[in-house]
């Protein structure tokens, strides 16, 4: 039998929030070992992209017919710097 819209919207969803799990779990794992000094500019630059696409991920649930692409991201931002309070 073929899932219905809503079943398999809501089997979309689900593996979505096991993914972000999967991610937060890599995140809060990971030690990154350099034998020349740890973390470089190279890690960073992969986590700001991965940043970067996460943003456009959330974005994308986001926007509103009145609302901006500027808007939307300065709302990101601004949740962002309170949840690192």
């Amino acid at each position: 039998m073929k899932a219905t819209a809503q079943e398999e919207f809501e089997n979309v969803g689900a593996d979505c929030k096991n993914l972000m799990k999967m991610i937060t779990e890599i995140l809060d794992k990971r030690t990154v070992t350099n034998g020349k000094g740890g973390i470089h500019w190279g890690h960073v630059g992969d986590i700001l992209r991965t940043k970067s696409q996460l943003k456009e991920t959330l974005a994308s649930f986001l926007y509103t017919p009145e609302g901006t692409e500027e808007d939307v991201n300065k709302s990101i931002e601004t949740e962002l710097e309170k949840m690192r309070k």
